[in-house]
């Protein structure tokens, strides 16, 4: 029986955390107990194993993290393989796993089944702590300038270890500083927000060290962490105000110089794949990264979407896959052709919204070798329009990156490639454009009545009786009236004058629409 990770819960798992001497964050158990409410981890003792299970990141999918313990681990695996079967009912996944439970996978029959792959963006920085107190030698010349440039700024800055009894405010005044200064709470600042303050209320008996910086008695910086085993200090969260010069620096290099000398490593986390967090982390020159391994069952619907995926882009690495597959790759987002039990075709449908209200994106149009030239894709692009039009999307918008590929123009009534590059936002920086300067786009109407409103309300003087024939989607067909900016249809016709989707693209363009907003919960930090 699963139970959840409370303060109640601290000595039971420190007891297998210790004994399992990670340096990986995701052992600490005051980062376990800080993140519950977002991951709901939940554990359990089997036959001398802990069981830690959480969901991925902004998504409803389990995984396990790697069992702790010693002795035959094989009851350990059937528990997982069972509760995987009758109580999430989803395929095992395993997250941040060591190399050596790798290797010992390779002889476990139940584990036959997963795939291993390494996974960078994971990876935990780990930086010799005395190197980040001294900062010495030519590396670190620009490091101990910004130090030295915050001494000038601020000679009468003072910091002091953060006492929870009085400290307390003065953080929490600094983090709502900080939110403002992101200009707008996403879910994932509002998650780093809950995390923060759920760590302080425990702040002693998570066992946190911390220190706190200020500037004429204003708080503008502080940073704590924990002890994620004997020798490594995980650092959790670190928040400066921008507005003070070097603050990041001086307040990184005062951590480092608190920690008693027992410490010999400070985890600083990973970088999630974030370019902006990989490159602050690697200016402080790690000495080692850890290897995190990841994992997924090979007879699962997502890991025949990853091998299509990989063999059709194999420019798409094992750090872009899970970054897609996890938070966007869903039963309602996928369009699928299968042949002879096989995925021969297949889509993402993703949901967005723009200046035109609800849209979709085509994603990931892929089709097997094998089964290429036999009309797969224009299958699943129409099943794509269809569902479209049944979740109430205004327009669908497409990458065409085979420009080859006329499809698109000559049966689906797309588009021409427009002469505006599409922009996504995303809360987790996922970009699903690669080059802002050839991504233009291509468009295709599926709700006929509210584009032609949208462009009603644009030019509120324009009045015509348009007769549209769409032969993709026949809801579409019909006989309407613009007029004082509101739009009627009737079933009637006009067989003399009969336009059909692209057309009135080109006779009826209307502005904007080219931001797309893709609304799914993003990564932590």
């Amino acid at each position: 029986m699963f139970h959840p990770i409370d303060l109640e819960s601290k000595p039971t798992l420190l007891r297998y955390l210790k004994q399992a001497n990670k340096q990986c964050c995701d052992y600490a158990f005051a980062s376990l107990y800080a993140w519950t409410s977002f991951y709901r981890t939940v554990w359990c003792e089997v036959d001398g194993f802990l069981i830690l299970r959480f969901l991925i990141t902004g998504t409803k999918k389990w995984a396990y993290l790697e069992p702790l313990g010693s002795g035959d681990i094989s009851k350990a695996i059937e528990f997982i393989q069972n509760d995987a079967a009758t109580v999430t009912h989803q395929p095992i996944r395993f997250f941040s796993l060591s190399q050596e439970f790798v290797e010992k996978a390779q002889s476990i029959p139940a584990l036959q089944s997963q795939r291993f792959y390494k996974n960078r963006s994971f990876g935990n920085y780990i930086y010799s702590r005395e190197k980040l107190a001294l900062l010495a030698g030519k590396k670190f010349h620009g490091k101990r300038n910004h130090i030295a440039q915050f001494h000038k700024l601020y000679p009468d800055y003072a910091w002091k270890i953060i006492d929870p009894h009085t400290d307390i405010c003065a953080i929490e005044e600094l983090l709502g500083q900080w939110i403002d200064s992101q200009g707008r709470s996403t879910t994932t600042i509002l998650q780093e927000k809950t995390m923060i303050e759920r760590s302080l209320a425990s702040y002693e008996a998570l066992e946190l060290f911390g220190i706190l910086l200020t500037v004429e008695g204003k708080t503008v910086a502080f940073a704590y962490g924990s002890k994620v085993n004997a020798n490594t200090f995980c650092l959790h969260v670190e928040k400066a105000d921008k507005h003070y010069e070097g603050a990041y620096a001086k307040i990184n290099q005062l951590i480092a110089q608190s920690l008693p000398e027992s410490i010999e490593y400070i985890n600083r986390e990973e970088d999630m794949g974030l370019e902006s967090l990989r490159k602050a982390k690697l200016s402080y020159y790690p000495d080692f990264l850890t290897e995190e391994y990841f994992s997924y069952d090979i007879n699962s619907t997502e890991a025949q979407i990853w091998e299509l995926w990989q063999t059709c882009f194999p420019e798409d690495d094992n750090e872009f896959m899970p970054n897609f597959i996890y938070p966007y790759s869903e039963d309602s987002s996928r369009i699928t052709l299968y042949q002879n039990g096989k995925l021969a075709s297949m889509l993402h449908l993703i949901e967005g919204e723009s200046s035109w209200g609800k849209v979709g994106y085509i994603y990931g149009l892929a089709t097997a070798p094998n089964y290429r030239c036999q009309g797969f894709a224009k299958q699943i692009l129409e099943k794509a329009m269809e569902q479209a039009k049944k979740s109430g999307m205004v327009a669908l918008w497409a990458i065409q990156e085979n420009r080859s590929y006329r499809i698109w123009q000559s049966k689906l009534d797309f588009s021409e490639i427009q002469a505006e590059a599409l922009k996504f936002e995303t809360e987790d920086g996922f970009d699903f454009g690669e080059n802002p300067e050839t991504d233009f786009g291509i468009f295709r109407i599926i709700d006929m009545q509210a584009y032609l409103s949208l462009y009603a309300q644009e030019h509120p003087e324009f009045s015509t009786q348009i007769s549209v024939e769409d032969k993709v989607l026949p809801e579409n067909s019909g006989l309407y009236q613009i007029q004082n900016g509101s739009v009627t249809k009737s079933t009637g016709e006009n067989e003399n004058c009969r336009s059909k989707p692209a057309e009135i693209l080109q006779k009826m363009p209307i502005s904007g629409g080219k931001v797309l907003k893709i609304a799914v919960v993003s990564r932590q930090h």
